[in-house]
Formats: structure tokens, sequence, C-alpha cells
């Protein structure tokens, strides 16, 4: 299994502090995502979350099944299958993430408009 703090072994197995550490990121964020006042915004961040927490459940199963045989079991039914529910969960994440993002982006966008709109209306009803 490799720790992912560490990248001068890459066949590094993480402590058990390591693996907390992760957890604990991972349930942080959901935390926070779920503090969201937008109620979309809030499900979003808490499903990015969920997903987050299954591959790095499934990241566990991969290097449980590389360890135990030395190399990447190529030939092992279930080894393939579960890399390509990682990348497919990862493309997920990828893509929640930049829904969000963009959500951001146009919420900024909208409140400059709002911001330079008030400027404007201010700007206008002063005396002469």
């Amino acid at each position: 299994m490799q720790n992912l703090n560490d990248t001068s072994d890459p066949g590094a197995v993480p402590n058990s502090a390591d693996v907390d550490r992760r957890m604990q990121r991972i349930t942080e964020y959901s935390e926070l995502a779920l503090n969201n006042s937008d109620p979309l915004e809030a499900n979003l961040g808490a499903v990015i979350g969920d997903l987050n927490f299954l591959a790095y459940q499934f990241r566990h199963a991969i290097d449980n099944m590389v360890e135990e045989n030395g190399q990447a079991p190529v030939d092992n039914e279930h080894f393939v299958p579960t890399v390509e529910i990682v990348l497919k969960v990862h493309r997920q994440i990828e893509r929640l993430t930049k829904i969000m993002a963009k959500r951001e982006a146009d919420t900024n966008v909208s409140a400059l408009l709002l911001n330079q709109e008030a400027k404007i209306v201010q700007f206008d009803t002063q005396p002469k």
C-alpha cells in the first residue's frame, strides 16, 4: 500500500496515523459541505465526500491485492474491475467538483454585477 505522504518509497505502507488523517480529512470535507447554506451545494459536497470515502476504500482493496501478489495481479478477476471502479469514481469526483466551481464562479460574477449596479444607482441618485 503506497503512503501518499511519502513519495520516497512508492511501496511504503502508510501507518495508521496516515490512514486516520486521510479519513479525518474526508470527514471534515463532508461536514463542511453539509454546513453550506445552499442545499444543492451542501448535497454536492456531501456526495463528493462519500465518493472520496469509496475511492479510498477501493484503493485499500487494490493495495491489498498488490501486497498479496507482490505486483499488480492483472490476472486476478477482481483487480482490473476494481481499478476501473476507482477511476470512474475519481472521474465523477472531478465532474462534481467542476460543477461546484462553476456555480461558485457564477455566483461571484453575479455578486460583482450586483455590486456594480448598486454603484451606478448610487452615483445616479447623488445630488448634483
